[in-house]
């Protein structure tokens, strides 16, 4: 049992060899703690609720989300610096409801408004750069990104009634399959695919 939030804890993630893990939390923060230990290591305060959490793949970086529409990379060698920061939209606030990095230099930021944000990281004057844009039909609510035994990098995406799978293999992501469910994903919920992709 690891202690520290005040708050409800919305998202938890281990980094990609499971010695890190991070929180985010209603209490306005987002935490890393040793995922062996349950020690506290790192404490990032926000202005609103966080929503997602996620590590890059090379365990350097944290990306963080949520009410404040504010996407944030924090680096995790130097986590006193001042975060990479990007709003979801320069007219309004968009919640950001889930985040996944597809590699090290580019985080999806997914949205309250159905939009699905690929952020590319990788410049060297700290701006981070749109790349592309998927869009479904409602909030999303749940975003997994997997590489099944079948070779593809997949996305899978709940929203509204619907839970969509898109292809991420070569470039743009390509919808494969959008399957009506009986529920709404209004509250929470979410979708995974079997590691066999299929």
């Amino acid at each position: 049992t690891w202690q520290g939030h005040k708050g409800a804890v919305w998202s938890c993630r281990l980094d990609s060899k499971a010695y890190l893990a991070a929180t985010a939390s209603g209490d306005f923060s987002a935490k890393v703690w040793d995922a062996i230990t349950g020690k506290e290591l790192m404490a990032f305060p926000h202005k609103h609720i966080v929503k997602t959490v996620d590590f890059s793949p090379d365990s350097k970086r944290l990306a963080t989300g949520g009410h404040e529409g504010l996407l944030r990379i924090f680096d995790l060698a130097n986590p006193q610096a001042q975060p990479l920061m990007m709003a979801q939209s320069p007219d309004k606030k968009i919640t950001i409801t889930k985040l996944s990095w597809l590699d090290d230099n580019t985080v999806l930021a997914a949205g309250a408004d159905g939009n699905i944000r690929f952020w590319d990281v990788s410049s060297s004057d700290g701006a981070l750069s749109l790349s592309q844009t998927l869009t479904v039909d409602a909030e999303v609510r749940d975003m997994e990104l997997s590489r099944p035994t079948n070779g593809k990098t997949m996305l899978t995406v709940a929203h509204g009634t619907t839970v969509s799978f898109f292809d991420l293999t070569d470039g743009p992501g390509k919808l494969l399959h959008a399957h009506k469910m009986p529920i709404h994903f209004r509250e929470e919920g979410g979708a995974t695919l079997h590691p066999d992709g299929t």
